[in-house]
């Protein structure tokens, strides 16, 4: 049986609430000799305070929930990576969840989540056009909750994503200007608004320099580098090649190049490629990868941080959506071409 506060009391000749007072550091106007005394009893006789019980009382367990489509994707750990950081400084811990990419998983973690009494969410959605449901659980729970890297179409709440539209232009007029004109583009599901942003941004650039769009260059694939190595050998299986791919994230990308490498063609020689998000191996492969960076951590910070505003002031949130600008970081895996 474990050791009480009560019991540590009754040893020492004090009172409950003056040893609780001592744990709890508020003990303000306890005697340093007292409190001295029964830090030392409470580690003597192995104490572990009930964090259950305090939260009961408290009305908070002091953790939110994180809810990823996908731990194997190196950029969603990053962005967890950046949340933990500012939960850790305000003393919070954070429950990591996996939907998998199921709208079905994604509303059993909220329901988990929440009955673990979670002071907030952070989800990163999985379907952008199903989160009615999940939102309807949210409001009537009254628990606070931010969208991050995507949002749920038609519902009016708080998130922090990046400006995928210009990202992808940003992408597609770099290699345009490249003097490529068949341009491939791997994109997502169209179930995720950063996918549906980034192919508008990838339409937007052929439109503004007068390219045909095709949809025989568009394959779509999922967040995996098996579905880019799929996708490319797809595109190799045309009539006409495409000089270059613009990829929806760095993994697809990276599946890319080992379906081109495959092949017996050569980056960028025989094609040129552009992923998204900067990811860290994206520097560090055999061709160094151009890329759209995204800002993992600003993403991550913010979303946290607009999440404990409203804890703090659970009764009356503001909505803030945050639109993040993208970067175009240049590196080895494109090259200019003369037709």
């Amino acid at each position: 049986m474990s050791t009480t506060i009560v019991q540590i009391a009754k040893s020492l000749g004090v009172s409950p609430i003056t040893v609780s007072r001592a744990l709890n550091n508020r003990g303000y106007y306890i005697k340093k000799e007292t409190k001295e005394k029964i830090l030392k009893k409470a580690a003597e006789l192995n104490y572990r305070p009930n964090h259950i019980a305090r939260s009961l009382r408290i009305r908070s367990t002091h953790a939110i929930g994180l809810i990823l489509p996908d731990i194997k994707n190196p950029f969603f750990p990053n962005v967890a990576s950046s949340i933990n950081k500012i939960a850790n400084s305000r003393e919070y811990n954070v429950i990591l969840c996996s939907s998998e990419g199921g709208i079905n998983k994604e509303k059993s973690e909220v329901s988990t989540l929440l009955n673990r009494r979670v002071d907030g969410l952070i989800i990163i959605p999985s379907d952008c056009n199903n989160g009615s449901d999940t939102y309807k659980q949210l409001k009537e729970t009254n628990i606070p909750f931010v969208l991050m890297d995507r949002y749920w179409r038609n519902i009016n709440c708080s998130y922090v994503v990046c400006n995928d539209i210009y990202g992808a232009y940003l992408a597609t007029s770099y290699l345009i200007k490249l003097g490529h004109k068949r341009i491939a583009h791997f994109s997502g599901s169209m179930i995720v608004t950063s996918a549906e942003n980034r192919l508008k941004g990838y339409k937007k650039a052929l439109e503004e320099y007068e390219i045909p769009y095709s949809e025989e260059l568009v394959i779509e694939t999922d967040v995996t580098q098996e579905s880019g190595t799929r996708a490319m050998e797809i595109i190799l299986e045309q009539k006409e090649n495409p000089t270059a791919i613009f990829a929806w994230n760095d993994t697809v990308a990276i599946g890319a190049m080992q379906a081109i490498k495959s092949k017996g063609l050569k980056i960028p020689e025989d094609i040129s490629l552009v992923g998204f998000d900067d990811i860290d191996v994206s520097s560090l492969l055999y061709v160094p990868l151009t890329t759209i960076h995204q800002p993992q951590d600003e993403l991550g910070e913010t979303s946290a941080k607009i999440l404990f505003e409203q804890i703090e002031n659970k009764e009356n949130p503001q909505i803030k959506q945050i639109l993040l600008e993208p970067e175009l970081v240049v590196r080895n895996s494109c090259k200019e071409v003369t037709q």
